[in-house]
This record gives structure tokens, sequence and C-alpha cells, in this order.
């Protein structure tokens, strides 16, 4: 076991969770130190919130976790399930990240960008792997500089540095920074991200040939007679898959060049302008006339 689902009354408090492992439930050790659980923003329609727990993978007969928050009530715990036989919201898939580039910069960071990306994907889940014989701990920024979003958490050789990062978006303008402090720049290895996998329940006719549009929400939701009948659907649905996957850009017609009306053009405007100026010009005029007078 290597991963472990909370289904929880949703509650809007920071969560913590450690875990412990035993084969007689008498001697217990300790597998995840307390560290923060996060969300994988899914709610149900009961209010239902699930939380991911990734623990060291190993063998213990009995495990034993503790939740807790930074309030004085409890939360409520609704179930558990482990990764390998329960079939539940939250499975990821990964997302190809080309190669990336670290560089060491004289302010004592390290900064990884992904200048092969030609999109912005939104993950749920980033894994760092490190190599390094020595022990290590350093804080980490996770910035998206067009979104103004930033992230942090730490990589440390006591844990799989593996982090849920809640639709954080990864793009060409994303980049991490490590800072080292004075220590040794780390030898990063490899940055997997992943995103979590979505499904559209949709009814098809077989034989017929159909598109999937992605792209900026409309403004009204479409509404489908499908909709009225979600608790009657079946889970077990056949599922299709994509192959050879590829976009296809639509050009969007530009608007008519607009003519400038006549108050819009130029000599318009700077007659306007001159005759004001002849105007204040008389004013002032006569004003410093009449004062030489008094």
């Amino acid at each position: 076991i290597s991963r472990f689902y909370i289904f929880i009354r949703s509650a809007d408090v920071n969560k913590y969770a450690s875990v412990r492992g035993s084969n007689d439930m008498s001697q217990w050790y300790i597998v995840k130190q307390k560290t923060h659980i996060y969300s994988l923003g899914h709610k149900a329609d009961n209010n239902e919130e699930a939380l991911l727990l990734d623990i060291p993978q190993g063998n213990y007969k009995y495990y034993e976790i503790t939740i807790e928050n930074d309030q004085n009530s409890p939360l409520k715990i609704l179930r558990v399930g482990d990764y390998a036989s329960s079939n539940i919201y939250g499975q990821f898939s990964e997302i190809s990240l080309g190669r990336f580039v670290a560089k060491d910069s004289i302010n004592k960071k390290t900064y990884i960008s992904f200048p092969d990306l030609h999109d912005t994907y939104k993950i749920n889940r980033l894994e760092i792997s490190v190599q390094s014989d020595a022990h290590y701990l350093r804080h980490v920024l996770l910035s998206d500089t067009i979104n103004r979003k930033t992230l942090r958490f730490d990589l440390s050789s006591k844990t799989d540095n593996s982090f849920i990062v809640d639709y954080f978006p990864l793009g060409k303008q994303t980049f991490i920074a490590i800072e080292n402090n004075n220590n040794l720049p780390l030898d990063i290895t490899s940055i997997k991200a992943y995103g979590l996998n979505r499904y559209l329940c949709a009814y098809l006719e077989q034989g017929e040939k159909y598109y999937l549009e992605v792209g900026l929400k409309s403004k009204s939701s479409p509404d489908y007679d499908i909709d009225h009948f979600k608790n009657d659907i079946p889970v077990d649905l056949p599922i299709v898959k994509t192959e050879n996957l590829s976009q296809i850009d639509i050009a969007i017609a530009a608007p008519p060049d607009r003519q400038p009306s006549l108050i819009e053009k130029p000599l318009f405007l700077w007659t306007v302008i001159i005759l004001i100026g002849l105007f204040l010009t008389f004013v002032c005029y006569k004003t410093i006339k009449e004062m030489k007078k008094k």
C-alpha cells in the first residue's frame, strides 16, 4: 500500500495526517511524519470531500492514520479506501512535460523551467526525483507568472517528494525555484506532473462521428435529458478512449474595419482644438485690457 483516500464531511480547515504501521497491533512504527494533507478539490452532492494521503510503500498488516486540524473540534471521517482495490475518484494520468532546464543562480537558488511545453496544463500532482547521498531539506517555490499563483513546499530526503498542487497551471511561464542557501545545488533527475482523470457521460450512437470541443466555458450551461437520470446510470459503462489525438485550431474571423465618424477624424478634432485655443486667447486678451484700465 502506498496511498490512502480519506473521505470526510466537507470542512474549511487546514488538515494534517500522520501514519504508523504494525504487524501485531502492539508494536507500532512510524511510516509518515505529520504532514499537510490536501483535498482533491472534488465535493460530492452530499458534501463529501476526498483527501489524498501518500505514504512510503510498505507491507504492514495494520495501519493507523491520525487526522488533525487547526480547530478544537474533530473532522467527520466517513470512509477510507486504498489505491489498489478502490475504484474511486482521484486517479491520475501523467502529463508529458518534455525536457526541463535547471539553472543555478548567484542568489543561491536553482530555477527550473519547461521550454518544451506549448500549452498550459492544470496539474494536480507533482513528483520531483532527487539524486543525493546526503540528507537534504530545501524550500521550494512553484510560481506561475501569468496567473500570479504561487505554492510553497519542501523537498526532503525523508519523504517521497510527491505533492498535491490542486489545479496549478503549468506551462512555459511556470518555474520552480529551489532555495539552496549555502548548500550545493540538488541533482534533479526527473520531474513528473499528473492531472486528475475526468469522465464525460454521454449517449452515443454506433457508427456516428462525434467531435469533442474544448474551450472557454459558455455563458449558459447546456441542458440534456441525461442530466435528469444521472442516478440511474450504471457504474460500469463502456469507456471510449482517444487514439492519435490531434488539435484543430479554428480561426476566428476578425471584425470588419469600422470607418471613423466625423467627430473621430483628426481634421475635425484639430479644428475644434484650434477654435478653443483662439477663444481662450481672446478671453485672456480682454481680461488683461480691463485690468490695465483699472
